[in-house]
Order: structure tokens, then C-alpha cells, then sequence
């Protein structure tokens, strides 16, 4: 009998549960205020620091480890806890009580997305994919820090305080319960979600694409697509069925949708998009295609008070899909095809300077072909080439990596371009803010912070009007922290950019002042 199939067999014996509460106890620094969600791996409590008073999520995990499970969470914990990206929720410590672990973690006070939508619920397109991009941007920069998530599911992508999606987890519940006697827990839950070659213990990069194509399959028509009474019989249908027709049991969705998550489903990790990115920009290139006919655009949920929240909406009825039509891909344009040979280019350069010539090549190819790129039915196209792009701009050997900010400032000021000639603005500054957070070079964060100033600026009318104002300051508020972000050995030279946003604050103080002497 094969050794992954032993991997789901439940040791009752191995299970601890709490009876008593754990509200008020302290573990370590952190007072147990109350109970936000227990599952079959842990306890999630809402905490304080007792001396900051600073609110924050404990997970308490379920069943004592040994020496070397405690050598292996630790070790975890602290390359997850190095983890700095936007739509990555942060570990701030980590502990032991009495050999049980527990992870200290910033606290999403909006739940997670399976809070927001429950088992059986249908998630329009729109929707699905503004979720997706989030999570598909965490998981690349994992994978870039040659990290495999192994735990995708919507239990895990959890909403903060401005309605982002935050991923969670990062497996470390999973090594917290490597053995075989407690990895089996609640496998129910988990191997729902699993790749084929994650269920026959060797997971890669490539299974949490299928781990998401999972996800985007259940949000869509309400079931996930192998379901069993076993987590045994649920495992077995991954290894060897195929997914059932998405267009079957939802008739309103397009079949190149479906098509775009089966290849993410495929059995064989080598038959799936390259990456979670090229996976992501597929679906999210498709639903643009899509939108205006088939479903109502919904705002993008950022800052509160920005932005209106997302509506609430169902599919429109459309005529079904003919199953057996093949999905033909978009002809591409000769100016396209430009594009993607750049690309492939800018990928390939590793020396700094020839990869910000490159960049500075495409920005002007593009303007020189203004009349074709910024047609209103070409800006899913291009936001998607920008986004691909910056992701290129950011490839290349270690020793380098950090001096290709100048070259993804190019890309990042280009979309924004994009975002405002159609009308975009909303969404612009979450934008800025969650690059700005990202970059760790700091003459490369003092240019994009100069790129953001310049922004608000050139869109004066838009960003001075009275009721915006208490929104700038609270943008200032999270730039500055943003600005702040990175490794320590560079932190100490971010002063540069934290100061054009306390320059910025400053100036939207007087004005809140005068607005309210007016």
C-alpha cells in the first residue's frame, strides 16, 4: 500500500480538545480576549499585547510536539515570519505552551472568504477574479522565496480591515502536524484542495495553482469538483477523475473560463500554467473579455470610504456553452507580438542597467503606438502586459534583484497611466501602496514615494476636494508605515521616502485646518 495513503488515516488517540475556555489565560506577552474560530488544527483567539494593548490573532494548534517537530515549526515559522508582501498576512511571534505551538499573527478583523461566502454559495466571475489576482501576487513572491504555500483554501484568505485579501498559513499548521498520526486531522478540509502529487507527499509550486483552480471551481458553481465520504475517496478522485463540466452546471459562464481552471486542474504539474502569475492573468484577461457582456463591473474594494464596497450580484442567464467548441486565444496584433517578444527579453536581461533600457524601450514603444494600446477595449490587455511585465522586471539572480526597482518603477508609473486614461482612479493609490511596501531598495522606495506625491499632484482636482481629505491623511498614515517595510540591513535608509510622506501629511493637516475654520 502506497505511503501517502497512510497519510490520512486518523488517530483518535492523537486528538486534543479543549473543553475548558482559554479566554483571559496569557500565552507569553498576549491575554486571550475571545474565541474568533476553532477547526479541526487549532483555536483562533482575538488577543492584546498586554504592555502595547495592540490587538492581534493567536492560533493555538492542536497536539504536543516532539523535539524535532518543535526544530521543524520553528525553523518555519521563522522564514515565514521574513515574509513581507501586502496580501500576506504577518507573523509577529511565535511560541510554545506546555509543548503546544502558537503562531501570534496580525489580526483581519473582516474573517475569511469563507466567513464571506459560505459552502454552496455562488461568487460572480468579477468577484472571483479580484480575488485571485490578490492571492496569485502572495503566491508568486513565495514562490520566489522558494516557498510552497500546500495549504491554499478559502478558510485561509482572510479580509482586512480595508477589504484586501490576506493569505494565511503558509503550511506551517502542516508541519506542525507532520506526523502521521496528527497530519490527519481534519484532512477532510485540506485534501479537498490537493494536487495529485501533493496527496503522494511531493508538493511543488505548481499545486497551488491546482489548489486555487479548486477554489475558483467551488466559488463558481457552489461544489468543489471531487467530493467523497473519505478523505480516502475524495484523495483517489484527484488522482484519477476528471473535474465535471464548470459550463454544465453554471450555463451563464464562459467556456474559456471553464477551460482556463481545467488547465490549472490538469493531473501532470508540467501540463498547468507556467506559473500561478500566467494562471492568474488568463483568468483575469478572460473575465475583462467578458464583462460587459455577461456580468455588471463591480468597484474594487480598497480603503474604506475610497472606494464603494462590492455589490452584490448573481450570474446573468446566457445561452450555454457548446462544450465541444476549442478555446481559441485571442489573435494577437503584430504590435502584440512586439510586446511578447520584449518580454521575453526583459526576462532574460540580468545586468540592472541594460534591464531598465530595456523597460524604457517598451514604455516608448508603447507610446509611440498610443492610438492602438489605449483603446478602451485593449485595457485589459495592456493592465495585464503591465503586471506581467513588472513581474519580469523583477527576475534575475539574487546578487542584482535588489537594484531592478528603477526598471519595475517604469512598469508600475505605466499602469498607473493605463488606470488613469480610462477613468480608473480609485484603485490607483492601494496600487502605489502595496509596491511601495514591497520595494526594498531604498533609492528605488524614494522614487516610487516621489512617483506617488507627483500622482496626487497632477490629479489635484480629484484627490483636494474637502471630502478627501481625511482619507489623504489616513493614505499618509499607511504610506509612511509602507515606507518603512523591508530588510533591516536597508531600513535604515528609507527616511528619504517616509519624509515625503510626512511632508505630504503635514500639508493635508493645515488643509483639514482650514477646511473646518472655512
Amino acid at each position: 500500500m502506497a505511503d501517502w495513503y497512510f497519510g490520512f488515516l486518523i488517530s483518535k488517540e492523537s486528538e486534543v480538545i479543549f473543553m475548558n475556555t482559554r479566554i483571559g489565560q496569557q500565552l507569553g506577552s498576549y491575554r486571550l480576549l475571545r474565541q474568533l474560530g476553532q477547526g479541526g488544527f487549532a483555536e483562533v483567539y482575538l488577543a492584546e499585547h498586554i504592555h502595547l494593548k495592540t490587538p492581534v490573532a493567536v492560533k493555538l494548534l492542536y497536539g504536543k510536539l516532539t523535539a524535532q517537530d518543535i526544530a521543524a515549526f520553528t525553523t518555519e515559522a521563522q522564514t515565514v515570519a521574513r515574509l513581507s508582501h501586502p496580501h500576506i498576512l504577518r507573523i509577529l511571534d511565535f511560541g510554545f505552551t506546555q509543548t503546544l505551538p502558537f503562531l501570534v499573527m496580525d489580526y483581519a478583523p473582516g474573517g475569511t472568504l469563507r466567513d464571506r461566502h459560505a459552502s454552496g454559495s455562488l461568487v460572480p466571475l468579477p468577484h472571483v477574479v479580484f480575488y485571485i489576482k490578490q492571492v496569485a501576487q502572495a503566491l508568486a513572491y513565495a514562490h520566489t522565496n522558494k516557498l510552497i504555500h500546500r495549504d491554499v483554501k478559502p478558510e485561509n484568505m482572510l479580509l482586512s480591515a480595508d477589504g484586501s485579501i490576506l493569505l494565511s498559513d503558509f503550511g506551517i499548521v502542516t508541519t506542525a502536524h507532520s506526523t502521521a498520526s496528527m497530519k490527519t486531522i481534519d484532512n477532510t478540509g485540506t485534501v479537498a484542495y490537493m494536487a495529485p502529487e501533493q496527496i503522494k507527499g511531493k508538493p511543488r509550486p505548481a499545486s497551488d495553482q491546482y489548489a486555487l483552480a479548486i477554489c475558483i471551481y467551488e466559488w463558481l458553481c457552489g461544489e468543489r469538483p471531487f467530493l467523497g465520504d473519505t478523505p480516502i475517496e475524495i484523495a483517489m478522485r484527484h488522482l484519477s477523475d476528471d473535474p465535471p463540466s464548470l459550463c454544465q452546471r453554471v450555463p451563464a459562464l464562459p467556456l474559456p473560463v471553464e477551460q482556463i481552471i481545467f488547465k490549472a486542474l490538469a493531473k501532470d504539474p508540467s501540463q498547468r500554467f507556467p506559473d500561478i502569475l500566467a494562471f492568474s492573468s488568463a483568468l483575469e484577461l478572460c473575465g475583462q473579455a467578458q464583462q460587459d457582456t455577461l456580468y455588471r463591473s463591480p468597484s474594487i474594494p480598497t480603503q474604506q470610504g475610497i472606494v464603494a464596497p462590492l455589490p452584490q450580484q448573481s450570474l446573468s442567464p446566457t445561452v450555454p456553452a457548446n462544450p465541444m467548441t476549442p478555446l481559441q486565444p485571442p489573435q494577437m496584433s503584430v504590435e502584440e507580438e512586439i510586446l511578447e517578444t520584449y518580454l521575453q527579453s526583459l526576462v532574460q536581461e540580468t545586468y540592472y542597467s541594460s534591464k531598465r533600457k530595456l523597460a524604457e524601450q517598451i514604455r516608448d514603444f508603447i507610446e509611440e503606438h498610443a492610438t492602438f494600446f489605449y483603446q478602451r477595449d485593449q485595457a485589459g490587455r495592456l493592465l495585464a502586459f503591465y503586471d506581467r511585465a513588472i513581474q519580469a522586471a523583477s527576475q534575475g539572480p539574487e546578487s542584482d534583484v535588489r537594484y531592478y526597482g528603477d526598471t519595475r518603477n517604469i512598469f508600475i508609473k505605466q499602469k498607473v497611466k493605463c488606470l488613469t486614461v480610462f477613468g480608473n482612479y480609485e484603485p490607483i493609490l492601494e496600487l502605489y501602496l502595496q509596491f511601495l511596501a514591497q520595494e526594498t531598495y531604498y533609492s528605488s522606495k524614494r522614487e516610487l514615494a516621489e512617483q506617488i506625491r507627483d500622482f496626487i499632484e497632477e490629479h489635484a482636482t480629484f484627490f483636494d476636494r474637502p471630502e478627501q481629505t481625511q482619507r489623504l491623511l489616513t493614505f499618509c498614515d499607511r504610506a509612511i508605515q509602507a515606507a518603512s517595510q523591508g530588510p533591516e540591513s536597508e531600513a535604515r535608509y528609507y527616511g528619504d521616502a517616509r519624509n515625503i510622506f510626512i511632508k505630504q501629511k503635514a500639508k493635508y493637516l493645515k488643509l483639514l485646518h482650514d477646511q473646518k475654520n472655512y
